[in-house]
């Protein structure tokens, strides 16, 4: 981590963390044990390492399927509370391409039938709408 804490902007070391998370899921090939590596920094760099590992996951999830069958709500309610909202966060890229075909109403109905309200809000935000 120290290489990402030496980069002189802060936008930096954020996208630096951010692409730890998608080389630790690349890795390590599944999101909890990715998770667990991104819980071994420190408390303000998990969330952009969480970030990265979700993001990375639903991108490949397009390309190999891993979340057939599911919903990408539902998936990310399989993981801990503390990773939902960068979950719910990167879901859109999933929804977008595979399972909505680029309908934002489908999107926004998604998102309000989400029960937990910060999990609806971070959906409806990052969905563009």
């Amino acid at each position: 981590m120290s290489g990402c804490h030496s980069l002189s902007f802060p936008g930096q070391v954020v996208s630096c963390v951010h692409g730890i998370g998608h080389g630790v899921f690349v890795w390590k090939g599944d999101v909890p044990t990715a998770l667990a590596e991104c819980d071994i920094l420190g408390k303000g760099d998990q969330l952009y390492c969480f970030d990265g590992v979700f993001m990375e996951y639903f991108a490949n999830s397009m390309n190999l399927n891993i979340v057939s069958g599911k919903s990408a709500e539902s998936k990310c309610f399989d993981f801990e509370k503390r990773h939902q909202s960068q979950c719910i966060r990167n879901q859109t890229l999933f929804l977008l391409n595979a399972e909505v075909n680029d309908d934002y109403g489908r999107i926004i109905k998604s998102c309000d039938g989400m029960s937990d309200h910060d999990n609806r809000d971070q959906c409806i935000r990052t969905s563009g709408l």
